[in-house]
């Protein structure tokens, strides 16, 4: 999830900075995600296993920024395909944007923001495109710079979580690999039909699907992801305390340091069949050996209203409250992103290196 870490405060003189642009990740590049600190308020955390988390792009390109020999700063940008009012445009995602922690609020991170804007909009200047990132909502720096730039909040996501203390796996749950979006688009239900943008990249990650005598119930796409958590905020203090502090078998289980969640996109599911959906997101769970797993779902959407369906408790613990905010800007085509935003549709788009 972009990190968004930019300022004026203090800039090296422009010229000992060198930019490069790059299709392939510079060798320091996951040393240098990997030690810097992300998040805001609510919570701090270092990512973990960043080139299996790179793989799940699917056309990035890099933008480096050294000092020297030493690659001080980083963005990833991935070229999407984006389905937006029935019509077919680029996207451009901003993933991960990295500052080596000694060199924060020296304009970096501005810097690489800037010149990736400047090469997207030479990527795209006869046919519509958007660049788009989704930004926690409290981390007021990267929204206020963003919106300085010209970007505008489209909609918002909810991290609509799970927690299984003993997943069990459902036999009839099937992992398919290497669909073709032929295969892929006959595997899904009707949950997509009110989405006005939605991102259609044929996904690199494995497929799962729930199956009945009528067809196909629930599909997915799943990864699993890891970060090492280094301050929670007030909220998740006191949840732990709740819920994992008193109990044996949660300390064990929930471990700061190498924490990994089963992140889901592609959510499909039948209507009238929510209530499989936790034996389903169990199946996966327990296939990777987690215990929390995570969809970024607009909770205005009608899958947002199917997952609230689908437990007892679901109304009471998850709010509509967006966690996220995602913000684009135009690339070239100002009137469709207009057109979006007065609209106040719902969207199928997530952080994609979560």
């Amino acid at each position: 999830m972009w990190a968004g870490m930019m300022s004026d405060e203090a800039p090296i003189c422009s010229t000992d900075i060198t930019i490069s642009i790059e299709e392939q990740a510079h060798e320091q590049l996951v040393g240098l995600v990997e030690s810097v600190t992300f998040g805001a308020e609510g919570l701090h955390y270092r990512r973990l296993d960043v080139a299996q988390q790179l793989t799940r792009f699917n056309q990035p390109v890099f933008f480096h920024a050294l000092l020297d020999e030493q690659l001080i700063g980083a963005y990833v940008i991935d070229k999407r395909d984006l389905r937006l009012f029935d019509k077919n445009i680029t996207g451009y995602y901003r993933g991960v944007l990295a500052v080596h922690e000694e060199y924060q609020r020296r304009g970096i991170g501005k810097s690489l923001t800037t010149t990736a804007m400047q090469w997207m909009a030479r990527q795209s200047s006869e046919s519509a495109a958007m660049s788009y990132g989704c930004i926690d909502n409290d981390n007021a720096r990267s929204l206020q710079l963003l919106r300085a730039m010209g970007a505008v909040e489209v909609a918002g996501l909810s991290i609509y979580m799970t927690y299984k203390q003993w997943p069990k796996m459902l036999e009839s749950v099937q992992r398919l690999d290497n669909l073709s979006p032929t295969q892929w688009h006959a595997l899904q239900t009707t949950t997509t039909n009110d989405y006005q943008l939605q991102d259609i990249t044929l996904s690199k990650l494995p497929a799962y699907i729930l199956k009945d005598a009528q067809g196909v119930v629930i599909c997915a796409r799943a990864a699993v992801t890891r970060f090492s958590i280094r301050h929670m905020g007030a909220i998740a203090r006191w949840c732990t305390r709740l819920f994992v502090t008193p109990f044996a078998v949660a300390r064990r289980r929930f471990n700061p340091e190498q924490f990994s969640y089963v992140s889901f996109s592609d959510v499909s599911i039948r209507t009238g069949s929510e209530k499989l959906w936790p034996q389903f997101v169990s199946s996966i769970m327990c296939e990777y050996q987690c215990h929390f797993a995570a969809v970024y779902v607009d909770p205005q959407s009608h899958l947002f209203a199917q997952l609230q369906n689908s437990g007892m408790l679901s109304r009471w613990i998850h709010s509509s409250k967006a966690d996220i905010s995602i913000l684009m800007h135009t690339v070239t085509g100002s009137e469709e992103l207009d057109r979006l935003v007065n609209s106040a549709a719902a969207v199928n788009v997530w952080p994609v290196d979560s």
